[in-house]
């Protein structure tokens, strides 16, 4: 692995992100040491050489990408097969976090996952999702199988549910909407 690369490790699955691109604290619970660039789904490089001309940013880039993404004031290039893709303007960390999320997604839908807008726990070996819409309680629910069944909250608002050729699988992400 590159210096300017940091690889994570998701529903074992690696991507690899520039390392001048911040991200959220919940990322460091999936930093894998010692991956190689060539075991990731997908690249996720940051460079920005532009300047400013009358309030107006230019910037050149030599990445060749057909694919153009944008979430707020984050700008990503994407190439043809969707494995390598230049974040061209940082924005924010939820736009980046977005633009992070639509790449996965783009790549683990092909694999039989879907994200389900849900709190996911393990309880006794066994996932339980609850699902609802925003602000009727499932990570309230999450929280109390926690306090009193001794329930391990995986992700309190964001899951991905994989189905494999014997059962489904819940992953938890370092996306997580509202819930920590």
């Amino acid at each position: 692995l590159t210096n300017s690369l940091k690889c994570y490790r998701i529903a074992n699955y690696n991507i690899c992100i520039s390392t001048n691109i911040l991200l959220p604290q919940s990322w460091e619970l999936f930093y894998m040491i010692g991956a190689k660039v060539k075991e990731c789904l997908f690249t996720i490089e940051f460079e920005l050489n532009g300047t400013f001309i009358h309030q107006v940013q230019h910037s050149m880039s030599s990445f060749v990408g057909s694919h153009f993404m944008t979430a707020g004031n984050s700008v990503m290039l994407v190439n043809d097969d969707w494995s390598k893709c230049q974040l061209i303007l940082n924005g924010s960390e939820a736009t980046r976090n977005s633009l992070l999320l639509q790449m996965y997604y783009t790549h683990v839908v092909k694999r039989h996952f879907i994200q389900i807008h849900s709190s996911l726990i393990n309880y006794r070996g066994r996932g339980l999702l609850f699902l609802g819409p925003s602000g009727i309680g499932k990570t309230t629910q999450a929280e109390l199988w926690q306090k009193y069944r001794g329930a391990q909250i995986i992700n309190g608002d964001l899951a991905f549910v994989q189905k494999t050729e014997n059962e489904f699988l819940g992953w938890g992400t370092p996306w997580h909407g509202s819930s920590p």
